[in-house]
């Protein structure tokens, strides 16, 4: 029987992910802002890819919380919602 992961992995794991989302939100805020002030197109890719890697940040912290956590399907769940959220940025790189 597989006993999970242990408190403290749990822990640092879930700290790690909230100071990621923290750091996607000023990189992101930040890039976007510039973006617009210069209109780079390359800055707001830039800006745009951190917010979809904050969104995986928050995955991640949906799945490290809660009854998700004994869930045999939690995982795969999250692995599906964090490759769509890379997807979706695909479409704006395409058209620029």
């Amino acid at each position: 029987m597989h006993a999970g992961p242990s408190p403290e992995w749990l822990k640092l794991a879930r700290l790690l992910s909230w100071v990621t989302l923290a750091w996607m939100g000023v990189e992101g805020g930040v890039a976007i802002g510039a973006a617009i002030v210069s209109e780079s197109v390359a800055l707001l890719g830039f800006g745009l890819d951190s917010g979809i890697e904050a969104m995986s940040s928050v995955i991640v912290i949906w799945r490290l919380t809660g009854s998700r956590l004994a869930s045999s399907t939690s995982e795969r769940r999250a692995q599906q919602l964090v490759a769509v959220s890379f997807y979706l940025l695909a479409p704006y790189v395409a058209v620029r």
